[in-house]
């Protein structure tokens, strides 16, 4: 059974460790998106970060941040491969619609790269996020697409 939780400080490591098993990032990836300087500073100002967990054991997180009024971005998002295609990414999704409902929040963004993360993307479609808007990117040397998915809500 996966239950889910909002997280705090004292998860932090738990979770970078999670996503670094769930992305396998370069060094220099490592580095810009696994930092625990960042993401402690955003979880102490504007984000909220959620985990899934299966028999005791955490495989699954989504870190969000929040934007104005009416806007949560999702910034990192993860589920361990053994995991994937039983829901995890689907309640975590699910507890984060209503924080938004509740915090009186419309708008959920997440944005993400097809040819790198497919999955993610079939998935966020699938969860009825909607292409917002696609640019051209070079990363680590590679020409990648990024796509911008957009979800309103009802509130």
């Amino acid at each position: 059974m996966i239950s889910i939780s909002a997280l705090g400080q004292e998860s932090l490591q738990k979770v970078i460790d999670l996503s670094i098993a769930v992305f396998q990032p370069t060094e220099a990836e490592r580095k810009k998106y696994h930092d625990p300087q960042t993401w402690s500073k955003h979880l102490a100002s504007d984000a909220v970060m959620l985990g899934a967990e299966s028999d005791g054991e955490l495989v699954g997180f989504i870190f969000v941040r929040r934007y104005g009024q009416d806007q949560m971005h999702v910034w990192m998002a993860g589920v361990l491969s053994a995991m994937r295609g039983q829901g995890v990414m689907t309640k975590l999704r699910n507890e984060l619609e209503t924080i938004a409902v509740v915090e009186q929040r419309d708008t959920i963004t997440i944005n993400t790269y097809e040819k790198k993360f497919p999955s993610m993307f079939r998935l966020f479609k699938h969860l009825d996020f909607t292409l917002d808007h696609q640019a051209d990117e070079v990363v680590n040397g590679e020409s990648l697409t990024k796509s911008f998915f957009k979800k309103t809500l009802a509130i």
